[in-house]
């Protein structure tokens, strides 16, 4: 009898330890991944409009902003989550960092694919095709970057590909960052920079909205935006592809691009 019962509390530790097992497997999927399991922690940086912005009540705007939403939805009905979003400001030489650092589940903020940035974090499948555009005024004589003259100040922020691609690229040039993408054009308004190297969608806004800027027709680069995410967390790597093929593919994404011209 007392056999019995030592076999009966054995099968009973198996069992309990094969659920306990498979809870852990559970929390190691995907929601396990994340930083909290009711939603996901993007960062981004309104500053590049029309990607990401704030409106004048001070609400995030923009075409990726609306993305990550829809985006979210499909991942949800996907894995059967309930997931929300939470936004997390910050600057956007910062954003690479904080995803290395796990302080964030996603960066957004038209990332584009490089080498150098695929060391340091994981790249989604991309979202977006796009290129880097020159913008100036129309006083200044550029028409391509055939006209560029040793001296000139081009505006773009560290930390994005505009910055890299001026200063390897044309290293006669001085390259300015007094800010973001809004005080940039500000500058190039005023007079103080010769020209503003943004993506086609950014820089397209601001030639519409001043008369006397004009854009270039032949880009510096050609890109691919993506969303980003910590390199030990492949697993969110696949589900938000799972979720992109999906997407990318659907009549609410090309409404989207619709909507914001791209």
């Amino acid at each position: 009898m007392k056999k019995v019962i030592v076999l009966l509390i054995s099968l009973m530790l198996v069992f309990s330890l094969a659920a306990c097992g498979g809870g852990k497997s559970s929390d190691s999927g995907f929601t396990g991944s994340l930083l909290t399991k009711d939603k996901i922690i993007i960062a981004t940086s309104p500053d590049y409009p029309p990607f990401e912005y704030l409106d004048s009540d001070g609400s995030l705007k923009g075409f990726e902003i609306e993305m990550i939403a829809q985006l979210v939805d499909v991942i949800n009905e996907q894995n059967k989550t309930n997931l929300g979003i939470e936004f997390k400001q910050m600057d956007f030489s910062t954003i690479i960092s904080a995803v290395q650092a796990g302080q964030v589940d996603i960066g957004m903020s038209a990332f584009s694919y490089t080498e150098e940035r695929a060391q340091m974090v994981n790249f989604c499948t991309s979202h977006l095709t796009t290129k880097q555009m020159i913008i100036t005024r129309d006083d200044t004589g550029i028409a391509s970057a055939d006209d560029f003259k040793a001296g000139m100040k081009v505006g773009a922020p560290t930390g994005t590909t505009a910055y890299t691609i001026v200063s390897e690229w044309f290293p006669d040039l001085e390259v300015v960052n007094p800010g973001d993408y809004t005080v940039l054009f500000q500058n190039l308004l005023a007079g103080n920079l010769d020209l503003v190297v943004a993506d086609y969608a950014v820089g397209i806004n601001y030639v519409n909205e001043h008369d006397n800027f004009v854009m270039c027709e032949e880009p510096l680069l050609e890109e691919t935006l993506c969303l980003i995410n910590n390199k030990e967390k492949p697993v969110v790597t696949e589900t938000v592809n799972k979720a992109l093929d999906a997407y990318l593919a659907s009549d609410t994404y090309k409404a989207l691009c619709d909507k914001y011209g791209m």
